[in-house]
């Protein structure tokens, strides 16, 4: 028997027709195409169904849990009407906040990370521009930009004399300065080459230390990217009364709450402990001055976006039908059929008929 059903089990697997045909059962997008029961009539339904639902098939079993949770049903409830009615609105301006999140965060990650003088130029997480005091002639302009991984610095173009008591200064075996057009120097080195950091200034060893153990792991970014994808999907699971579910409204605050406090904590610390000890001096002759750069401030940008989608999942209720156990309804499709496509409209707690009695009653009594 066990082995027929097994059978059985992989002919569905195989067969479009069947509701476990593999395909339809791919998370997120799987159910774009599948063969939905949803009452939905727009192309919402394509988004918003009983297979793009997550753990459909295991839906109903595990709904006592994480679904008709009380704790499940309070969130489920928070809403407006008005929200309710423009859903598909609502959701999707969430949907889009975060696919703008994910680009931001996509774009800053990579001036974080990347090792190229070039791309550290336009998104440093952390900028610094100062003038080295010379005895002789002008100060000379000096610029570094700081990523999570690697620094790059810029001294402007100097006279001959200065150039002298430059390569003076920063001679034996520090990180080794270029020198590009004439008399302009620069230097690009690794956080984590201790060869480089250990042998300088005492300022910029201190400098390297900071930064390095402040340091946000390269994984810490990497989720905080793909978890816009299942945040996305979120969004388009809500966007029709039929797919929408008290977990899932659940989890669209609790999960976008917890991302972005351990995400700011994270970026806080970072600013705190990184830019919030730079030395104001180097080579004790350079007096420099910190803010943060382009590439930190786009994914705080990408971080703090969540606070959009929080509030989207907070202005929209799940169907009434989604506040208490559906009874023996054990089919995902059918839980989700019984709330209509269309809020329902709100009708008094009497009945016109009863309205009627009771004025006529009332009339009677003032006759009396």
């Amino acid at each position: 028997a066990a082995s027929y059903h097994n059978c059985l089990a992989m002919v569905g697997c195989c067969d479009p027709s069947s509701k476990q045909f593999f395909l339809w059962n791919v998370p997120f997008c799987g159910g774009f195409c599948a063969p939905t029961e949803s009452n939905e009539r727009s192309c919402f339904r394509h988004v918003s169904n009983e297979f793009t639902l997550p753990a459909a098939p295991k839906f109903m079993k595990l709904a006592p849990f994480i679904e008709h949770s009380r704790c499940c049903i309070t969130f489920g409830k928070v809403g407006f009407v008005c929200a309710d009615r423009a859903r598909k609105h609502v959701m999707m301006t969430g949907c889009f906040f975060n696919f703008v999140a994910m680009i931001l965060l996509i774009v800053g990650s990579v001036g974080g990370l990347t090792t190229n003088s070039s791309v550290l130029l336009q998104l440093a997480w952390v900028k610094g521009k100062g003038e080295i005091l010379f005895p002789t002639g002008p100060p000379v302009q000096i610029k570094t930009y700081i990523g999570l991984t690697s620094q790059h610095q810029q001294a402007a173009c100097m006279n001959q004399a200065q150039v002298l008591l430059f390569v003076n200064a920063t001679a034996g075996p520090r990180g080794a300065w270029a020198e590009g057009p004439p008399g302009c120097f620069e230097r690009t080195f690794e956080l984590a080459d201790e060869g480089t950091c250990s042998h300088d200034s005492q300022e910029m060893v201190k400098l390297c230390e900071d930064c390095r153990e402040s340091l946000l792991p390269s994984f810490t970014l990497f989720i905080s990217i793909f978890a816009q994808i299942p945040t996305m999907a979120t969004n388009l699971q809500r966007t029709t009364r039929f797919g929408d579910v008290n977990c899932q409204a659940t989890m669209g605050v609790v999960s976008n709450l917890f991302s972005l406090f351990s995400s700011m904590v994270s970026l806080l610390s970072f600013r705190s402990y990184c830019m919030g000890e730079l030395p104001e001096t180097l080579l004790g002759n350079v007096n420099m001055k910190w803010h943060m750069g382009p590439g930190f401030q786009l994914v705080m940008l990408g971080t703090l976006v969540k606070l959009v989608d929080i509030a989207c999942h907070c202005f929209v209720p799940t169907p009434k039908q989604r506040w208490k156990a559906p009874g023996e309804v054990r089919d995902t499709a059918a839980y989700l059929s019984l709330a209509p496509a269309e809020r329902e409209q709100d009708t008094p707690t009497d009945s016109p008929k009863e309205q009627e009695e009771g004025s006529s009653s009332n009339v009677k009594h003032d006759s009396i």
